[in-house]
């Protein structure tokens, strides 16, 4: 699934090195969460919906957070919460280690507002 293709097409961008590494942590912390929650081929198959029907391509994901976020919620409905705090763990984890980066930090703050309004009517 992973294509090794730019994020942005290979246009230039001023910090293409933390872009590019941080999208790269990225796929890895989708991946370990998917894999974590799911199991192998449930995840392959999970990254494979993703690309097919949802439109979103792994190595794309950091600049299309939304539409990700679709994809997981068109596939597993309500479980996509869990799978998102998955996720969110891993991109937390990652970003304490990789320090600022700019693109795991905005992509875990998207996941963790998507999360939010999931659980907010139950008390």
């Amino acid at each position: 699934m992973n294509s090794g293709r730019s994020l942005f097409g290979g246009k230039a961008r001023p910090n293409d090195k933390e872009g590019s590494s941080g999208n790269q942590a990225i796929r890895e912390c989708v991946e370990k969460g998917l894999l974590d929650t799911l199991g192998g081929s449930d995840e392959a198959a999970t990254l494979y919906f993703i690309e097919t029907k949802g439109g979103v391509k792994l190595s794309k994901v950091s600049s299309d957070p939304e539409g990700f976020r679709e994809a997981l919620r068109a596939i597993f409905g309500q479980g996509s919460v869990e799978l998102m705090k998955a996720i969110l763990k891993e991109l937390r984890l990652k970003e304490a280690k990789l320090g600022r980066d700019r693109l795991v930090r905005d992509f875990a703050d998207f996941l963790e507002q998507a999360i939010k309004p999931a659980g907010a009517g139950t008390t």
